[in-house]
């Protein structure tokens, strides 16, 4: 009875995880915005300025615009020093935008709060660090 009740599927799984995919890999892709000030009135103009973006405005219709070939879902980890690569402003903007948690999803409104920007985050699958590398970030 105890046998049955183990292997009693009666349809095959329709989803497929992947555990840790990085292990083993050196490389990690650094996801913040270097040299991020403390909370006060003024990091609005920080963002703006790394970025080169005008306007607030300017820049929440550009972060909306932008497309990433990356997963749906990804899992991001806690911040390391030891990561290898750091994204440009705009991308690592775009990025943390849509982060809840640890978890990066593309379908989630932009949310440009300095809770969000102000997070470090990274990441070590090496399929999406290559997309990373060959710019497969466009701005449109």
């Amino acid at each position: 009875m105890r046998q049955s009740m183990i292997h009693n599927m009666s349809a095959p799984p329709r989803s497929h995880i992947t555990i840790a995919p990085h292990r083993g890999n050196a490389s990690f892709v650094r996801l913040k915005l270097m040299g991020f000030c403390s909370q006060t009135k003024d990091w609005r103009a920080f963002v703006l300025q790394q970025t080169g973006m005008r306007t607030w405005v300017d820049l929440e219709e550009h972060i909306h615009s932008v497309s990433v070939d990356i997963p749906q879902i990804m899992v991001m980890s806690s911040y390391k020093t030891t990561a290898a690569m750091e994204l440009n402003p705009v991308d690592a903007v775009f990025i943390l935008s849509r982060v809840i948690g640890n978890l990066y999803l593309h379908r989630t409104d932009p949310i440009l709060s300095y809770e969000r920007l102000s997070k470090q985050f990274v990441i070590g699958d090496p399929r999406i660090i290559e997309q990373l590398r060959t710019q497969i970030i466009v701005h449109s």
